[in-house]
């Protein structure tokens, strides 16, 4: 749990992937990677933490295909993710199908068993 120290509850983050690309969520609650940052507010549960979209409604979830939107707006499985800490950053793990949150093209997907640099996530805190 040494991972989940490491996010401040109502703190806002952007997040990165290893490649460099940003985490961001359309209007219509589609989540896609790309140059300009979305920014969540982090939510601390007891051993999970959950991101709160732009839109300060919905969370960032994994649908029932595994890919990531922001279209829920209740604490659950497939709304909180259990930090890891790893090299160069931190992976997710979705308690929903305990698959790896992972960069896939232009979208986000949680369908990986293990982590690589495609499943390693930046979360800088905003001030």
């Amino acid at each position: 749990m040494a991972a989940l120290r490491q996010f401040s509850s109502l703190a806002k983050y952007t997040i990165k992937t290893s490649s460099g690309s940003f985490v961001t969520v359309g209007g219509d609650g589609s989540v896609s990677l790309g140059s300009t940052p979305s920014v969540f507010t982090c939510e601390k549960q007891a051993t999970s933490i959950a991101f709160r979209a732009p839109d300060g409604l919905n969370y960032l979830t994994v649908g029932a295909d595994g890919k990531l939107a922001a279209n829920d707006n209740g604490l659950g499985p497939n709304t909180t993710y259990t930090p890891g800490a790893v090299s160069g950053g931190h992976s997710l793990q979705s308690p929903s199908n305990s698959q790896f949150v992972s960069a896939n093209g232009s979208t986000l997907e949680a369908n990986k068993t293990s982590v690589s640099p495609t499943e390693t996530f930046v979360f800088t805190k905003q001030q």
